[in-house]
């Protein structure tokens, strides 16, 4: 009876213990990570003590398995917005082939273009733009190893020069006025193609 127990304990080690490590188990080659990805996704940002809804294209150029460039375009919905960034993103593992997964840091530099709120002493509509820094943070996830899309999801925080995030509200006793902003937190959901 012992040596049942002996035996069913050595079968459980053995298919509970990795593969690679037994010597004729044949290893799985690291696969590079993609040079080119695309991703479409939808953005919430928040800022001026309100909520706004978006869209956010991005484009990613792998130097290395480390590094990549990165182009964005975003916009919002509520006050018209177009803000375009130019980055930089670092992988600390750099191994969405072999792990399925990657997490990910962005520092971007762009330019943002708001239509300004509407004014009631002010009948003309204008555009205000300025610069802004983005700080970035995300994980990308593959549903297989091999597979060519994937999903994107990222928090990121941003401050704009200038009184670009202006927005019109009630105040509370019912009067309008103008609340100025500079920073932007949010987050960033979608897919990717590789």
């Amino acid at each position: 009876m012992k040596g049942w127990w002996v035996v069913c304990l050595l079968a459980l080690a053995w298919t509970v213990a990795p593969a690679d490590y037994f010597s004729d188990y044949p290893l799985r080659p690291v696969t590079p990570p993609p040079s080119n990805s695309w991703s479409l996704l939808y953005q919430g940002a928040y800022f001026s003590h309100g909520y706004d809804h978006g869209a956010a294209l991005e484009y990613n150029y792998r130097l290395e398995r480390h590094y990549a460039l990165s182009g964005t375009i975003t916009t919002l919905l509520g006050d018209p917005s177009v803000s375009a960034s130019f980055g930089f993103k670092w992988f600390p593992r750099g191994l969405l082939r072999k792990d399925g997964f990657e997490n990910y840091a962005e520092c971007s530099l762009g330019l943002m273009a708001r239509k300004a709120p509407w004014d009631p002493a002010d009948s003309t509509s204008q555009w205000t733009s300025g610069p802004h820094l983005n700080l970035l943070y995300g994980r990308d996830i593959l549903p297989w190893n091999d597979a060519s899309v994937g999903l994107r999801v990222s928090l990121f925080g941003s401050w704009t020069y200038g009184h670009v995030l202006a927005r019109r509200t009630t105040g509370i006793f019912g009067s309008e006025e103008t609340r100025l902003g500079n920073i932007t937190v949010g987050f960033r959901v979608g897919g990717f193609w590789i």
